[in-house]
């Protein structure tokens, strides 16, 4: 959906809407949701979204035409790092990447029977040039305890040679901690310095073992 940069945005007559994109019965998981609308490099707006599937490493992907309506033949999935919990996506003219903050569903503390959308404690920097290969650049925040620890839910906006960031984030306290990992007691003020050369700190390395 789309408005003119002058129109009344609280007037429904303002607003444009493109046809629906509706998730294939053949993609797994359960979700088709908390879109993306980024601008592609071939200068079409792609559509990004959460896939709640099992393994957390796809995402739901559709490309808008050259009429502003979405090409039914894109509407599937990319491979993507923690597809399975909401995400931003944005892009750096400086790096030319498109770069998010994900909830990265590691290997090696992956709970038996636990879908990756319930695995939020550990959150990743990943990068792309194209949308669709993705990379990780660094754990930037992880915990074992996928039950009550949470970063999820992150905003973020860069600043300079850093990126910071918000995070809806499930902790210990001196009240008891978290009542989940969805069910969060903070709001978490971060900065990410120097993360174009960012790397994984020494303590999470082993999580990114496969």
């Amino acid at each position: 959906m789309s408005a003119a940069v002058d129109d009344d945005l609280l007037n429904p007559a303002s607003w444009t809407f493109s046809n629906e994109a509706k998730k294939p019965g053949y993609l797994p998981g359960s979700g088709w949701l908390e879109t993306n609308a980024v601008l592609g490099r071939d200068g079409y707006i792609k559509g990004v979204l959460r896939i709640a599937a099992t393994n957390g490493f796809v995402a739901g992907y559709y490309s808008l035409g050259t009429d502003s309506t979405i090409d039914a033949s894109t509407i599937g999935q990319i491979d993507f790092i923690g597809g399975a919990s909401k995400f931003n996506i944005r892009w750096d003219p400086v790096t030319k990447k498109y770069w998010a903050l994900t909830n990265y569903p590691s290997p090696v503390i992956h709970p038996p029977n636990k879908s990756a959308g319930g695995m939020r404690s550990i959150l990743t920097l990943i990068s792309s040039k194209n949308l669709r290969k993705w990379e990780i650049q660094s754990i930037v925040l992880a915990t074992e305890d996928v039950n009550l620890h949470g970063f999820q839910y992150v905003d973020w906006q860069f600043e300079g040679e850093d990126i910071v960031f918000v995070s809806r984030t499930g902790y210990d306290d001196e009240y008891g901690g978290a009542k989940s990992y969805h069910d969060t007691n903070f709001i978490t003020f971060h900065r990410i310095k120097n993360y174009r050369k960012s790397k994984t700190p020494k303590k999470f390395r082993y999580l990114l073992q496969h």
